[in-house]
């Protein structure tokens, strides 16, 4: 599914699996960037694709502090 998406489209995604399904980590520059994204028709093509129903929830939360490969990312 991540195949899928640009690379330049993400700035930090990650997709951890649950007992019960999964949970998508993904970061956007705004809340109405989030909001945009996950409503269109393109994302739920996407998860219809791969399978994956609507999801239960989409909450979003502000990136407090992110790290990868060991450096501090700012936001």
């Amino acid at each position: 599914m991540i195949a899928e998406i640009p690379p330049e489209a993400m700035q930090f995604a990650a997709c951890i699996r649950t007992p019960d399904g999964i949970v998508i980590i993904d970061t956007c520059p705004s809340k109405e960037v989030f909001d945009e994204f996950t409503a269109s028709e393109g994302f739920q093509a996407l998860m219809a694709r791969h399978g994956l129903d609507t999801p239960a929830s989409l909450t979003d939360h502000p990136v407090v502090a992110a790290f990868a490969g060991g450096r501090r990312v700012e936001s």
